[in-house]
């Protein structure tokens, strides 16, 4: 996805993009290219509310990034 403006979402709005466009975790893992080498796990974590989220699992904090290429895995 992008911005109106055609810019890239940085890693954090599209995380919050999946937890808004699939609120239930509906299409499993992510992995995403973001920045300029790097890539990131996405996964679905259960929320203190019972439903599930989305969050980065990285070893750093990488959620600045802008979000390039993306895969899904089935959930």
């Amino acid at each position: 996805p992008r911005h109106a403006d055609n810019t890239k979402y940085t890693g954090k709005q599209f995380i919050d993009w999946l937890n808004r466009e699939y609120p239930n975790g509906e299409i499993g893992g992510v992995v995403a290219k973001i920045g300029t080498h790097h890539m990131v796990a996405i996964n679905r974590v259960k929320h203190w509310d019972g439903k599930m989220r989305y969050k980065v699992i990285d070893i750093w904090n990488s959620t600045n990034g802008c979000i390039g290429n993306w895969w899904t895995a089935d959930p």
